[in-house]
């Protein structure tokens, strides 16, 4: 039953594919709305309705946000600021936008972690130039060709380019003479005009409580992640900390990074073999070592380990999302966010982490049980995959009877390479039980259900019919929304 001394907070989740696209209409005390915008990406967008929404935006807010949070650096994410650079400028003022504390230039961590970043993008892109060279060059099929499996060796370096194609435009891997060094996201959005002379920019750290919008005094902001560690950042977890995977876990290469960016000075990462086998010239490679064994196992198959090496990549920017819950003061009644944070992300909310809580009258010390407890509204993190949302520190402890999701999830605009973990179909069959069909998805509801029904896993009828109940009056609209008090 909804709080009547509970400001009422809207939410909407705009179909752009997938891809985070959210905006938050609160009550303010003059009766007007607060408007939050959080993200705006997709992979792969449509320009036309790309620019349909953002009108609907300016209609809906009279072009002010409020706050604008932009969780990470991913496409789909925060490619819809640079795509529709010019409708924002023109359409929308941003009056406050927050990033995560590791796009803050004072802040000595951060800068080494995007300069630790940067030399991994620059390692990845050579790599892809070296494996795409290798593919054309008349050495390669001189040595292979005679080889029963060469068919299958080239459909490898065929597929490893393709794969390479979809996680640098992911991860935003651009020829190094793009690569401008100590570029935050402050800087491109700047750049694309969202950021202007008069807009606040602010950075947020775990443990913080944010009540400073005074419009909005019922509301409070708790921020999660990211954390402020290395360990964290590039924490995995184990197999037993998610639902079933449908994939085998990447390793991770430091001596390889080295390899590739070429950097002997001033490194203390040694090289994976002794430096005179590092190729800078394949030509003078080829005259100078003519056996084939160390031309194929030195040149060739190490360099497919970039594979690992950029899906880690990812996983540690989605580690560095801005995770936050916002809470209702007078039920306590809790909206997690938690962009597309993993499992280190998620585990380090554990590690002595506490936020000072005032509820009626009396301050409490409250830790990350509390607020999953109250959870009544879930932003489902990664697209509903598996490594978004953890079982035991996560979904397991989301015990509110009153509870609504939403997953930017679209099957029809989704890279094929994704297909095998999103979504995941123990937690979609989890999430549905838990929210009793209240689940919102910003692409087709019923190919998503129809995916996630697999023999691993059992939807009632019950919760499908209330799936299709919350999604059917959407259905002809480019949004989907819930309301939360």
């Amino acid at each position: 039953m909804a709080d009547p001394n509970s400001p009422k907070i809207v939410v909407r989740m705009y179909k752009t594919g997938t891809g985070d696209f959210f905006l938050l209409r609160i009550d303010k005390m003059d009766g007007k709305k607060f408007n939050i915008l959080l993200d705006c990406g997709s992979y792969k967008f449509d320009k036309t309705r790309l620019d349909e929404i953002i009108d609907d935006m300016h209609a809906l807010t009279d072009g002010i946000i409020d706050l604008l949070i932009v969780t990470h650096e991913h496409e789909d994410h925060i490619s819809g600021f640079e795509t529709a650079k010019d409708k924002f400028s023109k359409l929308i003022t941003f009056k406050n936008v927050w990033f995560a504390w590791t796009e803050d230039k004072d802040d000595p961590f951060a800068n080494d972690l995007r300069e630790h970043h940067s030399k991994i993008r620059l390692a990845i892109y050579n790599a892809y130039e070296k494996v795409s060279k290798l593919m054309d060059n008349e050495n390669l099929r001189t040595l292979y060709q005679g080889e029963r499996n060469y068919a299958d060796i080239k459909h490898l370096k065929e597929t490893f380019i393709s794969s390479m194609d979809w996680l640098n435009s992911l991860n935003y891997v651009t020829p190094p003479a793009h690569q401008i060094a100590g570029t935050t996201m402050v800087d491109k959005f700047r750049s694309w005009g969202i950021i202007k002379d008069d807009t606040v920019v602010e950075f947020r750290e775990p443990g913080e409580i944010y009540n400073g919008f005074s419009e909005i005094e019922g509301i409070r902001f708790l921020i999660l992640g990211p954390p402020k560690n290395l360990k964290d950042l590039f924490d995995e977890g184990k197999t037993d900390d998610y639902y079933k995977k449908r994939e085998k876990p990447s390793g991770f290469n430091f001596e390889f990074i080295d390899a590739l960016v070429n950097d002997k000075e001033g490194t203390a990462i040694s090289y994976p073999f002794e430096t005179d086998y590092i190729v800078t010239d394949f030509q003078k490679y080829m005259e100078k070592y003519t056996n084939q064994e160390k031309w194929r196992s030195i040149e060739s198959d190490w360099l497919l380990n970039v594979g690992n090496l950029a899906i880690r990549l990812e996983r540690c920017l989605n580690n560095t999302s801005l995770a936050f819950a916002l809470q209702l003061k007078s039920n306590e009644h809790v909206l997690l966010f938690t962009g597309d944070a993993e499992y280190g992300n998620w585990s380090s909310w554990y590690n002595k982490l506490f936020w000072d809580i005032q509820t009626n009258g009396i301050t409490s010390q409250r830790d990350i049980n509390y607020l999953l407890k109250n959870t009544v509204f879930y932003k489902v993190g990664h697209h509903l995959s598996q490594n978004g949302t953890p079982k035991e520190k996560g979904i397991d402890l989301m015990t509110s009877p009153v509870f609504a999701a939403m997953v930017s999830l679209d099957l029809d605009i989704i890279h094929p390479k994704w297909r095998n973990t999103m979504p995941c179909d123990y937690l979609g069959a989890a999430l549905i039980e838990k929210t009793k069909g209240n689940i919102y998805f910003s692409g087709d509801h019923n190919k998503i259900i129809n995916n996630i029904q697999t023999a691993r896993v059992n939807i009632s009828r019950k919760n499908i019919d209330q799936i299709n109940s919350v999604c059917k009056p959407f259905l002809d609209k480019n949004f989907v929304e819930v309301e939360i008090n």
